[in-house]
């Protein structure tokens, strides 16, 4: 018996996984850009780190949101721990 429903799934989980390696070498450049200008917009920060949380965080993703996070972490540390602790979860 067929299960379009979850083949529908898994083309969207590949689409979508496809428009965020497209999109990642524009988020890397304005990520650079940011921690390269020491901007210390806390709301900005997160909502990079939200977003590159809610991605896959394998590869460049994953460096990606680390190098981020070192940064985050010389502003707040205590918020930085927070997203660690997100971060890990999710690995587990």
């Amino acid at each position: 018996m067929s299960k379009p429903h979850l083949i529908n799934i898994k083309e969207l989980d590949e689409s979508f996984n496809e428009m965020v390696q497209e999109q990642l070498p524009f988020l890397k450049t304005r990520i650079t850009a940011f921690i390269a200008t020491d901007n210390k917009d806390c709301r900005k920060i997160e909502c990079y780190l939200d977003m590159l949380l809610s991605l896959n965080t394998r590869g460049a993703e994953r460096d990606l949101f680390i190098k981020l996070l070192e940064y985050y972490k010389t502003i707040d540390s205590e918020r930085a721990i927070y997203y660690w602790t997100a971060y890990d979860e999710k690995e587990d």
